[in-house]
């Protein structure tokens, strides 16, 4: 402004003048810092403009962030039952890397913005209310287990076999329709309504230990 500098510095150059003070009022914010003077933004936008460097997001950008949305949710609702919560959360935080580097390479090689953080959070909430949906389940499992186990401890500890398979209790039990107790009240009736078939495996150790204690 002064006239110190050459013109043939100048010619044919864009030249922005502007104040980088902050009392101004001319600071920006942008992605990569907090305060960025307006004339260094406005030198920013020219080069982009000039060299047709822009930074995009496809038409399908929306849809391919619901697609990874909808199948990492059915993959952590259908997999976390069976394969457990440790493995699922490996998995999930392997494809949420594996997302995250896609998009950065994206945005850094290829010039298109995808947001990963908005369906990657969805799922995270997905992958924390499937585990405490199995979590509540297993506890209620084990709370049948319990009741069905006192009560055939009460049915096999109070037993009246009626002299059938004396030398073999085991096979009496399993034998007869029915057990009572001391007072003749059948026990085994209300037993068979809590235990489900699947849990009768995991009693019949439990009844041959009995068997032998008593």
């Amino acid at each position: 402004m002064d006239g110190s500098a050459p013109a043939d510095a100048l010619k044919g150059a864009i030249v922005i003048i502007g104040a980088g003070a902050v009392g101004l009022g001319d600071i920006k914010a942008t992605p990569l810092a907090i305060g960025v003077p307006g004339a260094e933004a406005d030198a920013q936008v020219i080069e982009q403009v000039l060299l047709q460097n822009f930074l995009r997001r496809p038409d399908w950008a929306a849809g391919a962030e619901l697609i990874y949305l909808i199948l990492l949710g059915a993959c952590l609702i259908l997999g976390l039952p069976r394969f457990g919560a440790a493995r699922s959360a490996i998995f999930t935080a392997i494809v949420f890397a594996a997302v995250f580097a896609s998009s950065w390479y994206a945005f850094a090689s290829l010039h298109l913005l995808f947001d990963p953080v908005y369906p990657s959070l969805v799922a995270l909430c997905i992958y924390l209310t499937a585990s405490l949906i199995n979590q509540l389940q297993t506890e209620s499992e084990k709370r049948r287990v319990r009741t069905c186990l006192l009560y055939t401890s009460r049915c096999f500890h109070g037993r009246d076999w009626g002299g059938q398979h004396a030398g073999d209790p085991m096979s009496a039990a399993l034998a007869s329709s029915t057990c009572r107790d001391r007072q003749g009240r059948a026990l085994t009736a209300a037993a068979s309504q809590i235990c489900a078939p699947e849990t009768e495996i995991g009693i019949i150790p439990s009844i041959k230990s009995d068997a032998v204690t008593a």
